[in-house]
């Protein structure tokens, strides 16, 4: 499985863009679609395993290994969660403005849209999209 990473993020008139790209696994496991891959070099989360939990209209963000997290994103709801780094951990708020799913005979491709806060302070608006195709 193909996979490139978009994310950008908008906070106070800035705005910064990354894509990577890397190898992973798509399965299907009892009606949920599951994208799990290793964060490539770059991306300062090395040493992660990233699992997408795609079932229905949500989408559910795991890490776990260097950093560790579990993030629920479902449109127009407000979800919490805790971000654990090696140097510590921060409370984490995400308001979903849009979650998108396309699925296809070759793959899957989401897109999410949301407002960060970090430890009580905004991030700004983010945007990550994933497309997972077959090779």
């Amino acid at each position: 499985m193909n996979l490139t990473i978009s994310s950008s993020q908008k906070n106070d008139g800035e705005s910064s863009n990354i894509q990577v790209d890397a190898k992973g696994k798509l399965y299907n496991k009892n009606g949920t679609d599951y994208i799990v891959y290793d964060e490539p070099e770059g991306t300062g989360l090395e040493g992660t395993i990233t699992t997408v939990k795609v079932k229905d209209n949500q989408v559910t963000l795991i890490r776990s290994g260097q950093t560790g997290m579990k993030q629920v994103f479902l449109s127009g709801k407000q979800t919490q969660s805790l971000y654990k780094t090696p140097y510590g951990s921060f409370p984490m708020e995400v308001q979903s403005e849009k979650v998108e799913i396309q699925r296809s005979t070759d793959g899957i491709k989401i897109r999410l849209k949301y407002n960060l806060n970090v430890a009580g302070q905004s991030v700004g608006q983010q945007t990550l999209s994933l497309n997972a195709l077959k090779l």
